[in-house]
């Protein structure tokens, strides 16, 4: 696996499995050179860290073109991701556009208010107001 390191002999551990991603450098997203800075070692982490969860089972499968001898993850390795994917099905990545609805009205409202306070009263107070909202 540590031969295969450069553009045309491009190898790459993932889970335990050996992808020889040559063929995909070009077409790599995120440039040849995400992939040619791991070339050639186990780049389980950085991959999952980087890629939806359904990439691993979607595209890689014909890439595959081998299996590591007596891999295991280490337990570090393995209580981190099971805490990664433990709050991934709690939904606690996921986006939710409301928070984001909310937070752009009340930041709609509160100009609102302060150039109202600015345009429609005279009182000074009422201006010292507008500047802190």
């Amino acid at each position: 696996l540590l031969e295969h390191n450069k553009s045309g002999d491009c190898w790459v551990s993932i889970g335990g499995k050996i992808y020889d991603l040559s063929s995909w450098l070009k077409h790599h997203p995120g440039g040849e050179h995400a992939i040619l800075a791991v070339a050639g070692h186990d780049t389980t982490d950085s991959f999952l860290a980087f890629h939806p969860r359904g990439v691993v089972e979607k595209s890689l499968p014909r890439f595959q073109i081998g299996v590591l001898k007596d891999w295991k993850p280490c337990k570090m390795q393995t209580d981190f991701w099971c805490g990664v994917f433990d709050l991934e099905k709690k939904g606690l990545f996921d986006t939710h556009y409301t928070y984001y609805i909310k937070k752009w009205s009340i930041q709609f409202a509160l100009l609102v208010i302060a150039v109202s306070l600015v345009v429609f009263c005279r009182s000074p107070f009422a201006h010292i107001l507008a500047s802190i909202v």
